[in-house]
């Protein structure tokens, strides 16, 4: 085991570096790269792959993007605090609402949700001209952050952008490029994102998601009808729809869409497996022909007295193969080996226009209990999406219109569908009016899952005296949905009904961060140096706030158990997670007894064990080091 000092990391793609270090070796003296050795290295394996015009090449530039991924690799300066009694079912729930500004929270989930969400959701702003967008701060993220959340929005979170600023296209690039950045690493191998967006930003959006995802990860530029008239006070066009740009981490596989009800209809055969429709077996089309695919030409024979079909022949059977209408041989979809496997879904059927039978395949409505999918079109059009679908159900739960421009279940549901397996989570870090979270839920209960939630939102302040912040409207709606499903249905399953509400707020931990500033004031530099003296960790915080900083630094995700444990006068700190074999012991008291020490040693060997390092001594630390990982604050 071992002994460490607990230190936060100086950048969050640490991981992206050692990757770099395993692959060129070469290329790192004193723990320093050394560009021209990679440049050589790389030159050595496939010199094409360099460009050596640093003036003119291909690329999406604009002003302010050195420092936009500048701000997409800083560690997270904060903490979460959670909001005890503000949330629903708060000790079993998996579900998740962070109050916060969504670029360093994100920067927070990096270690606890790297590579663990399934399905990204976000309606960032569009960009219009009358839009607030995020200012970000490089230097003090989370100081600037809980200053301005006082302010109000014209001085405070959010910035104008108005289309006449010369840089108008260039800040919300520098708003959305890192957001989208830190989002990756958190998506699942198999990941999904969808981001919802208009013509303002339409075309910068899929340059900056081809650059962060990579262009063969585009999946799709859906065309979202959600306004059937039109917006009549454009100038020239009457716009009905926005976009939803959709891209995959890698290794997506889609679960396809619920079936149209036009679709369904055609479903109008039975037998004992269900309801199904005849689909030919032969191949029509393009490549139909024999000597497009010769081995897919192969007989099949047929008893219609006793309506037996098979490969092989048969007393009273007679043959039948792929003909095209002009009567020249064609072809089957299928080779022999899939018929063979599949042989019951085939039939034949008496084609008396052609005087002849043919083959046909039984495409079953359900199979294995669950309705048949589809793969979702390139445009979406139905009243499940429009913008009046997602105010009204917006209005079954508030009643009147304090939120604008809601976004439709329906839209989020769709998606869910094509992407959401057992227990997959949900991460949506623009969230609004909390449409994403009712979607989740109403999907689990309509689907029969267990899936989970996050949501981020700023605090943003609106003229409202009831909610006065966008935030408190995302908490209440989750609530609201709750309240909801309740009365409309008793949990017989037990799903999820609840979350947990967290918001972000300065590290319980103290830095010695001595900027320009502390080296010209010495009563600033004393101050400090009196602090560190002290205690290492702020009065002010509570045990259960630290115990949650400190499990968010060791990756432990914010649905961990987590347990205080008395004995005696003495108590310690208990966080555990299925996906971890070993929990954390978090000691926050200023000595530890010898009855603990025994207890730390015997009961959780191979566990983490964090405390002050002043509450250790010398014998402690290295006995304690033998049977846990011994870190120190």
């Amino acid at each position: 085991m071992s002994i460490e000092e607990l230190k936060r990391p100086e950048r969050i793609d640490e991981e992206r570096i050692e990757k770099l270090k395993e692959l060129f070796p070469e290329a790192f003296g004193d723990g320093k790269l050394n560009i021209e050795t990679l440049r050589d290295e790389i030159y050595r394996l496939d010199e094409d792959v360099l460009e050596d015009n640093i003036e003119e090449f291909y690329g999406f530039q604009w002003v302010g993007k050195k420092e936009a991924r500048k701000l997409s690799v800083l560690p997270p300066k904060g903490t979460l605090k959670i909001l005890e009694g503000e949330g629903i079912n708060e000790e079993q729930t998996k579900n998740i609402f962070i109050e916060g500004d969504n670029l360093e929270v994100l920067r927070l989930l990096q270690k606890s949700y790297s590579g663990k969400i399934k399905m990204i959701y976000i309606d960032p702003p569009y960009n219009t001209g009358n839009d607030l967008i995020y200012k970000d701060d490089f230097k003090e993220p989370v100081e600037s952050y809980l200053q301005k959340s006082l302010q109000a929005d014209d001085e405070g979170l959010l910035t104008s952008n108005p289309k006449a600023n010369g840089r108008y296209h260039a800040n919300w690039l520098n708003m959305i490029y890192p957001r989208l950045r830190l989002s990756k690493s958190l998506l699942k191998d198999d990941g999904i994102i969808f981001v919802s967006i208009d013509d303002n930003e339409q075309a910068n959006l899929k340059k900056v998601m081809d650059e962060i995802f990579g262009e063969v990860n585009f999946i799709g530029c859906v065309s979202v009808v959600n306004n059937f008239k039109g917006r009549s006070d454009e100038k020239y066009i009457a716009t009905a729809h926005e976009y939803l740009l959709i891209y995959q981490k890698g290794n997506f596989t889609t679960l396809g869409v619920p079936l149209p009800e036009e679709y369904i209809g055609e479903y109008n055969e039975e037998d004992e497996r269900g309801k199904y429709r005849l689909q030919g077996l032969r191949k029509r089309g393009s490549s139909s022909k024999r000597e497009d695919r010769p081995k897919m030409y192969y007989p099949f024979y047929y008893d219609s007295s006793n309506d037996l079909l098979s490969l092989e022949e048969m007393p009273n059977s007679f043959k039948i193969l792929p003909k095209l209408s002009d009567g020249s041989d064609g072809r089957w979809r299928w080779g022999i080996d899939t018929s063979k496997e599949n042989i019951e879904l085939l039939t034949a059927k008496y084609i008396s226009s052609r005087n002849e039978y043919d083959v046909y395949q039984k495409d079953y409505l359900h199979k294995d209990g669950k309705e048949k999918t589809v793969k979702p079109k390139s445009f979406w059009m139905g009243s499940e999406f429009s913008s009046d679908s997602g105010t009204l159900s917006y209005k079954q739960l508030f009643k009147n219109n304090v939120f604008q421009n809601p976004k439709p279940l329906g839209l989020i549901k769709y998606c869910l569908n094509q992407s959401l397996s057992e227990n997959d989570i949900v991460l949506d870090f623009y969230a609004g009016s909390g449409s994403t979270a009712q979607a989740v839920m109403e999907f689990n209960e309509e689907k029969e899952k267990k899936c989970k939630f996050i949501l981020v939102q700023l605090p943003e302040r609106i003229n409202n005296k009831e909610y006065p912040k966008i935030s408190e409207i995302t908490k209440e709606r989750i609530r609201r949905s709750i309240n909801k499903l309740n009365n409309e249905c008793e949990n017989i399953h037990g799903y999820d009904r609840g979350f947990k509400a967290y918001k972000l707020e300065r590290s319980n931990l103290k830095k010695w961060e001595m900027n320009e500033a502390d080296g010209r004031d010495i009563s600033s530099l004393t101050q400090k140096l009196d602090l560190f003296s002290s205690s290492p960790i702020n009065t002010e915080s509570n045990d259960i706030d630290i115990v949650i900083e400190l499990m968010l630094h060791q990756g432990f995700p914010l649905e961990s158990k987590i347990e205080k444990v008395e004995i005696n006068n003495n108590s310690y700190w208990l966080v555990k997670h299925e996906d971890f074999q070993f929990p954390i012991v978090v000691y926050l008291e200023e000595k530890l007894h010898e009855e603990l020490e025994n207890i730390m040693s015997v009961d959780f060997e191979g566990a983490t064990f964090i405390c002050i390092d002043d509450a250790l001594t010398n014998k402690q630390k290295i006995l304690l080091s033998e049977k846990m990982n011994v870190k120190t604050i």
